[in-house]
């Protein structure tokens, strides 16, 4: 809440995710470690925007906090669920990581929503700009909802697309700002929109490793010139440049390799024609 002292809570969350590191999964005390969960994820649903002066209570005491809430979950859900891999103890987190799964997409979709419109509204590319605040919570937000995908495989397919749909759009928006020349507004925001770039590709990457057949429907906005084939995702000039470029061909490989040929195939092809016909309009893709 607003009385919450930030720095204080983030160490608070910091020591309790490396406590919970070195649980037995099968040990009453990981229920307990459980049971923080539903806490973290009330956080969460607390309001409370980007944007506004970094004083006490304001906004970026609650971006803070969010972050810090966010990646305890992810956290505790590594190390008492997804390292085991036993049914067992898959069934136990269930309870408690699908509410905090639905609550983790109703921030990425939130988040999404202002970062497109943000970009979207304006005139041109150029006058865009982007909320370091809010794309780093989108960032955290979506690394934790692709370690969330890890561990609920097949019982998270109800809000897959609600996941889905706001990441694709928020990586096409953000290649779409980074294919410009950059600005100096564009350089001082830069390391937010590749972190946002990494992060955003990791969720997908979770679900095309995860959930390989379920990831089909998607794939027509995902092969959007805009989308997975932008330079901006395959350039190696910059150290920051290569780890999303390397993240960048993993999908690539885990789409290769897990979706059915029969649905992909149609799919690139289709993409690939499309590419080719706006071509010289939209130039931002890489074959």
């Amino acid at each position: 809440d607003d009385v919450t002292d930030a720095p204080l809570f983030v160490r608070t969350a910091e020591l309790l995710s490396e406590r919970a590191s070195e649980v037995n999964p099968y040990s009453h005390e990981a229920t307990l470690f459980l049971e923080v969960v539903p806490e973290l994820v009330t956080i969460l649903s607390n309001s409370g925007e980007a944007g506004g002066e970094d004083n006490d209570g304001g906004p970026r005491h609650h971006i803070t906090i969010k972050q810090a809430s966010l990646m305890a979950i992810e956290r505790l859900a590594q190390a008492l669920c997804l390292k085991t891999g036993d049914e067992r103890v898959f069934k136990k987190g269930t309870s408690v990581l699908f509410p905090a799964m639905k609550q983790v997409i109703a921030l990425v979709t939130s988040l999404s929503n202002n970062l497109v419109d943000g970009i979207s509204w304006k005139s041109s590319l150029d006058d865009a700009s982007l909320n370091d605040a809010e794309i780093q919570l989108l960032s955290t937000a979506a690394l934790c909802a692709s370690t969330l995908v890890a561990v609920l495989r097949a019982r998270c397919l109800s809000v897959l697309s609600k996941l889905v749909k706001p990441v694709i759009s928020s990586l096409s928006s953000t290649n779409a700002w980074l294919s410009n020349n950059l600005s100096a507004e564009q350089i001082r925001h830069h390391k937010s929109a590749k972190l946002a770039q990494l992060a955003l590709l990791r969720t997908l990457v979770s679900v095309a490793e995860t959930l390989p057949q379920f990831a089909v429907p998607y794939l027509g906005s995902l092969f959007a010139p805009s989308a997975l084939p932008s330079r901006t995702l395959r350039q190696d000039g910059r150290e920051d440049d290569a780890v999303v470029a390397s993240m960048t061909e993993r999908l690539d490989r885990a789409l290769a390799k897990r979706t059915p040929a029969r649905q992909l195939i149609p799919v690139a092809s289709k993409a690939v024609a499309s590419c080719l016909s706006k071509k010289d309009v939209i130039g931002d893709w890489q074959e």
